[in-house]
């Protein structure tokens, strides 16, 4: 049987402009993640394509997947928030989803037992 995690865990997702996701990773890692993986995407706001009042947006968004136990997650939501001033307009946004299981993370689990 594949092992499975059972202890509650929370995946973090951030979606930060693209640049952003190497220095939400290192924060997160610092905080006590074991990682994250970086993936590519595209903002649809209206305003991204272009230019609005004299400003260039880039449309272009780093998404970043960050699974951590459940009793670190809100802290390290606040972290990221701090870090990519997201509560700041149009600087990104973070939200957690909680996972009830997950596999192909061994070293999660070896470190739990």
């Amino acid at each position: 049987m594949t092992d499975c995690i059972s202890k509650p865990h929370k995946l973090l997702i951030t979606i930060v402009d693209k640049g952003m996701g190497s220095e939400i990773v290192e924060k997160t890692k610092k905080a006590g993640c074991q990682g994250g993986t970086i993936i590519p995407g595209i903002g649809t706001r209206l305003e991204s394509a272009g230019s609005f009042f004299g400003f260039t947006f880039d449309p272009e968004k780093d998404i970043v997947f960050s699974l951590m136990e459940s009793d670190l997650a809100y802290e390290m939501l606040h972290k990221v928030s701090e870090e990519a001033n997201l509560d700041k307009p149009g600087r990104g946004v973070a939200f957690l989803l909680d996972i009830s299981t997950a596999t192909g993370i061994a070293h999660l689990i070896n470190q739990m037992q």
